[in-house]
């Protein structure tokens, strides 16, 4: 089976390639690996593929779980328990099974028991291979991927589908590269939908409609369509969060160098800007970024702007921007009247921040 495309989220690829590549290229060699031909057995019954001999997802199945088995990658299941108040969910989000049952009892709650499985887990590594219907590719991206992600089971997903050409020879309604792809950038592109979950139980003949949530579409993007930024009064080191003690320390080694375009890997990997942009009484703000080209116009792929507070000599991660995504975030704002922080985004943007630098490290040979 031929690796036809690739689509790396968030530098998920990049991850890999830095932190696992003898893992990456394993991966790489069991998919290349798959006997597809031979997987051709299913007689199709539908009208307009009547008797076209097509790609079997039993067989193709069967094929990945004997090829990842034999690599000791192993089906993972993640217990959890379910509560509706989001304060507490955040708190016992990466907590045991057991330490989470008992904290949210302890807080009055009921919780309501539950579990997600993947099909292989190695090295908090989660792939899923899916020959299945649209719907399951959505549950995977948006649901076992980033409930494994968040309870600290895994730091990366993977999913492998059928490109277009090849799903043209499967029975209809299978998910397809293309489209799944289409799917993840219009969702980090677009303005996400409000809507209303309403949860019904019934009562004799009736049906009581109970509001659960009003939020964004998807949780992966709650921060993507931001309402208004509430205005926060405080002290840096406080409210915000700040980069880690290693990737402050590589800000630093990227800022000695006293250059704006920093590129040792001899073209392995792209370049990166550093640029100092503003000053404001208490802050200096830089921008971080990879570049590449489209059309002529330089992509940021991705920018991120930090502020170095004068005082603390601590960074924030305060905006992050990907063109080819179409995505633009800015968690903190200065102004007169104080700072316009979203807290949540902006830890997002730290936690990425953090991740991201100990990459450049490794790539531009900094560590």
């Amino acid at each position: 089976m031929k690796i036809a495309q690739k689509y790396s989220h968030l530098n998920g690829e990049e991850y890999l390639i830095v932190h696992h590549k003898p893992i990456y290229d394993e991966i790489i060699n069991i998919i290349q690996s798959i006997d597809a031909e031979s997987c051709k057995t299913k007689r199709s019954e539908e009208y307009r593929k009547i008797g076209e001999i097509l790609y079997s997802p039993v067989d193709l199945n069967a094929a990945f779980k004997n090829s990842f088995g034999s690599n000791q990658w192993n089906e993972s299941r993640y217990n959890y328990y379910i509560t509706l108040n989001r304060e507490l969910l955040e708190a016992s989000v990466k907590m045991s099974t057991h330490e989470q049952k008992e904290f949210l009892e302890a807080q009055g709650e009921h919780p309501i028991y539950s579990y997600n499985q993947t099909d292989f887990v190695k090295n908090k590594i989660a792939i899923e291979v899916q020959f299945g219907k649209y719907a399951f590719v959505a549950y995977d991206l948006f649901v076992k991927h980033m409930l494994f992600y968040s309870g600290g089971v895994i730091n990366v997903g993977i999913e492998i589908l059928p490109t277009k050409l090849m799903q043209s020879q499967m029975s209809s309604g299978i998910a397809y590269f293309e489209g799944e792809v289409y799917n993840v950038m219009r969702r980090t592109y677009l303005t996400t939908c409000p809507f209303i979950n309403f949860g019904c139980r019934t009562i004799g003949l009736k049906l009581r409609q109970i509001v659960l949530s009003r939020s964004f579409l998807l949780p992966a993007n709650r921060y993507l369509n931001q309402s208004p930024l509430p205005i926060v009064k405080c002290k840096t080191v406080l409210y915000m969060k700040t980069l880690d003690r290693k990737a402050a320390e590589i800000f630093r080694a990227l800022l000695a160098l006293q250059t704006t375009k920093i590129d040792n890997s001899d073209g392995t990997y792209m370049p990166v800007y550093l640029e100092l942009i503003g000053r404001i009484d208490n802050y200096n703000f830089f921008s971080l970024a990879h570049y590449g080209q489209q059309n002529g116009d330089a992509m940021r792929d991705p920018e991120m702007l930090f502020a170095l507070h004068k005082e603390t000599q601590q960074f924030i991660p305060y905006y992050y921007r990907n063109d080819y995504c179409g995505i633009e975030q800015n968690s903190v704002k200065w102004s007169e009247d104080g700072i316009a922080l979203n807290p949540r985004l902006q830890a997002e943007h730290t936690t990425f921040a953090n991740q991201w630098l100990r990459n450049i490290a490794t790539q531009q040979h900094l560590l």
